[in-house]
């Protein structure tokens, strides 16, 4: 605005004609008046985020880039750069998880599923019809109605006893549910097809969990250079 000033003042001073002046001074004052008009570079936009904030993604929302609210997912620190992210839905990773799924740590899990295990690098997701069970550090998913093995990774069968003998919680089943039949003195309950089926004779028979059964001995795994080996069910 000062140098509008300065350009009135020389033309006043240095055009002898009144007419020709006020014609010079009418044209600077369009001028201005069009340059203010004129949209501002789209990086001078990203001073007006207040405080706390950055310009996210293509359309510059003010957001910020941590919390449990709103925020602006994988900004790099780059004006317009991420993406503005609903609560819950930015991973470590930088994503903003779209579809109806959450974030896990450094992964998405599906829609309808839970996460069990959040920590980077070892993320788990459980699908709607699994559950989270925890053995010592370790996470992993079982069917839900089932139960949590003892051992990582091992799933078992809703009235399986717990070590020692006994079912978890009372005594041995006298039935079992659909799909499993009880095996040995014990009382487990095994399923009747596919992994863990009951495996051996009279006392000493128990579900064959991770292995199959030949000859009622449960072989799990297979020696190195060599054929499977076997070993009493347990």
């Amino acid at each position: 605005m000062g140098e509008l000033f300065d350009d009135v003042a020389r033309t006043l001073a240095t055009t002898p004609s009144r007419r020709r002046a006020v014609g010079v001074i009418a044209g600077a004052l369009a001028s201005a008046a069009f340059v203010g008009l004129w949209p501002k570079r789209a990086g001078a936009q990203t001073a007006n985020c207040a405080a706390g904030l950055v310009a996210c993604g293509p359309t510059g929302q003010c957001l910020p880039t941590g919390g449990d609210s709103w925020k602006c997912c994988g900004y790099t620190g780059t004006p317009r750069s991420g993406t503005a992210c609903g609560p819950g839905l930015c991973n470590s990773a930088g994503v903003c998880c779209q579809g109806g799924k959450r974030a896990c740590g450094g992964i998405c899990c599906n829609a309808g599923g839970s996460c069990c295990n959040a920590t980077a690098g070892n993320e788990v997701c459980c699908a709607a019809n699994e559950q989270c069970c925890t053995v010592a550090n370790s996470k992993f998913c079982c069917p839900r109605g089932g139960q949590c093995g003892t051992t990582a990774g091992v799933c078992v069968t809703a009235g399986t006893p717990a070590p020692g003998g006994g079912q978890q919680g009372g005594t041995p089943p006298t039935s079992c549910p659909p799909g499993a039949a009880l095996c040995g003195t014990g009382g487990q309950c095994c399923p009747t097809t596919g992994m863990g089926q009951c495996c051996g004779s009279g006392p000493t028979a128990a579900c064959c969990w991770g292995g199959t059964c030949v000859n009622n001995v449960c072989v799990r795994g297979a020696a190195t250079g060599g054929p499977p080996t076997g070993a009493p069910a347990r």
